[in-house]
């Protein structure tokens, strides 16, 4: 809500746009997609594999993973988890700034615009397992499918509304999501 007020202050209540990545489409099974959506998603499966890679293969990604998942653990280890937990800060914010701008390019950028994101991730979240990559990612294709493919199947109305029974469901058959540790 504070950010929300201070983005009315700042840039006013009228949506802005930034310019495009790319302009015209492709031709995909009959559809036009936008080139600079296939750039936003190139380019976000590529973030994917390079977090993936630092968090698996490099010697700061294993002990941000270690200090994430046993504190005391890493500090008998030598790691230092409120380095790691700064480390963790900026990458985040690294993401968090990429992603603003790829969704600067293709959509209108109003003050509220972050509620619906906010609320998607977190179904995202709550699908995938708290903690695991490979549900986050298995949680965001689900969530894509369904924002997808259900409005042109059933009613609008319906699709908005079935992500969360499926949230329902899962969280009434594993609590800890489908990749999640108990």
């Amino acid at each position: 809500l504070i950010l929300t007020s201070g983005a009315v202050v700042g840039f006013g209540l009228f949506e802005r746009s930034i310019p495009r990545l790319a302009h015209g489409s492709f031709e995909f099974l009959g559809s036009a997609v936008p080139k600079d959506r296939i750039i936003a998603v190139v380019f976000a499966v590529a973030l994917l594999l390079l977090v993936y890679l630092f968090l698996k293969r490099s010697r700061y990604g294993q002990a941000m993973v270690a200090s994430a998942q046993n504190r005391e653990s890493a500090l008998l280890r030598g790691i230092d988890p409120n380095q790691m937990s700064r480390l963790a800060f900026v990458i985040a914010c690294a993401l968090a700034a990429a992603g603003g701008a790829l969704a600067g390019s293709i959509l209108e950028l109003a003050p509220a615009m972050g509620i619906q994101p906010l609320v998607k991730g977190l179904i995202i979240i709550v699908l995938g397992g708290l903690g695991s990559l490979l549900g986050a990612t298995v949680g965001g294709i689900i969530l894509g499918l369904l924002d997808g493919v259900l409005p042109v199947i059933v009613s609008p109305v319906i699709s908005s509304v079935a992500p969360l029974i499926i949230v329902i469901i899962v969280l009434l058959v594993r609590p800890q999501g489908m990749f999640g540790h108990e």
